[in-house]
């Protein structure tokens, strides 16, 4: 069972549990997308969430690369021929405060220290946060499902540190320990985890959703061992070492990109996507859509489809450039397709979003325009 949040790739909850598999990884909405300029920037406060916050996260398997040496005045380019827009999973959630009321009870006890939560309907799991002085922490998670009961709270002592401040290139390294138990039925997994936050370079990134100006590069290395128990039978021990690199913007509350480097040569990335709706948490989708083609070459094909499967409730498509600006809005009610011309569209990478008459979001993803 490997742990990580919002800024580090993946949360996977145990084979046997529900949420096998899922991932709480996430990366934050910008809300402009075009900078400019280099200069080194220092991780504080400003970078915390906030009760409100929404985050966008446009994610894709990839196959690594060397990753580029640590300095100062780097140029990070992956705005092409990195991301798979054929294959991204988009993703949006949004932090609350733990007095909101929309928060189960049994998901608001015992957690007096978070400032913070995401709370998650579709796998009726919840993520706790807080702020110190040191830095930014996940406390620990709640699992609603019964398989987990009664131990549906992973605490994590101390608190989990997504990212420390004050942290600039000039910083040296922070270390953090912590430990938590997970348990499923009467089996139990120990898990100790030690973390090392290296400010290792800085410089101008560039992403599919834009330029994000100067980055502040943070490498995680992280080392966990797992102790697997049945009763008081020791079963097995695994350690696993992952490291994951950061990128940060003085702007933002909190990394505008992520990339995970596990073992071999494939890997798991995100970027933040430009800002769509601000929907609550929405967690997964609630309406089916096939774009294709996707890539679409403009000198093959004029048009890009969409077909609509379990989207009664659809009715508005909106579909965004590179820099959030919104440029096509159609109403779909009642149709299971639809072609868009894109002759007239520049080359790069779209996003669009499906919303019911309300404004509520059913889907979102992207799409790339090739000429």
């Amino acid at each position: 069972m490997k742990i990580h949040s919002f800024s580090k790739i993946p949360l996977t909850l145990p084979a046997a549990g529900i949420g096998a598999g899922k991932s709480l990884f996430f990366a934050f909405t910008l809300t402009a997308l075009t900078y400019s300029g280099k200069a080194q920037i220092t991780l504080t406060s400003e970078n915390f969430p906030t009760a409100g916050t929404t985050i966008t996260q446009i994610s894709d398997t990839v196959t690594l690369d060397t990753a580029s040496a640590p300095g100062a005045n780097q140029t990070w380019n992956y705005a092409t021929g990195y991301f798979n827009p054929a294959y991204q999973d988009t993703t949006i959630e949004q932090f609350d405060s733990l007095t909101n009321p929309r928060i189960p009870t049994a998901y608001r006890t015992g957690w007096i220290s978070s400032d913070l939560v995401i709370y998650n309907t579709t796998d009726s799991a919840a993520s706790y946060y807080k702020s110190s002085t040191n830095g930014f922490f996940l406390e620990g998670l709640y699992l609603g499902s019964a398989l987990f009961a009664p131990h549906n709270k992973i605490a994590y002592t101390p608190a989990c540190m997504e990212f420390p401040i004050p942290f600039s290139y000039d910083s040296s390294e922070v270390l953090n320990k912590y430990r938590y138990a997970t348990y499923i039925g009467p089996a139990s997994i120990t898990s100790t985890v030690s973390e090392t936050f290296t400010p290792d370079a800085w410089g101008n990134l560039t992403t599919p959703a834009g330029n994000m100006g100067s980055c502040l590069r943070v490498k995680l290395y992280q080392i966990e061992t797992d102790s697997e128990f049945y009763g008081l039978v020791f079963i097995n021990r695994n350690t696993d070492t992952t490291i994951t690199y950061s990128w940060y913007n003085a702007s933002f509350q909190g990394p505008v990109m992520n990339l995970s480097c596990g073992s071999g040569n494939i890997g798991r990335a995100s970027y933040a996507g430009p800002t769509l709706t601000s929907v609550g948490n929405f967690n997964a989708p609630k309406a089916n859509v096939k774009v294709y083609p996707n890539p679409s070459n403009t000198a093959v094909n004029p048009n890009i489809n969409f077909a609509f499967e379990n989207a009664r409730s659809a009715e508005i498509l909106s579909v965004y450039n590179s820099t959030g600006q919104l440029i096509r809005k159609q109403n779909i009610a009642g149709l299971s397709f639809i072609s868009l011309q894109i002759s007239q569209m520049a080359g790069g990478m779209y996003h669009y979003n499906i919303q019911s008459r309300s404004g509520e979001l059913l889907t979102c993803g992207s799409f790339a325009v090739v000429k």
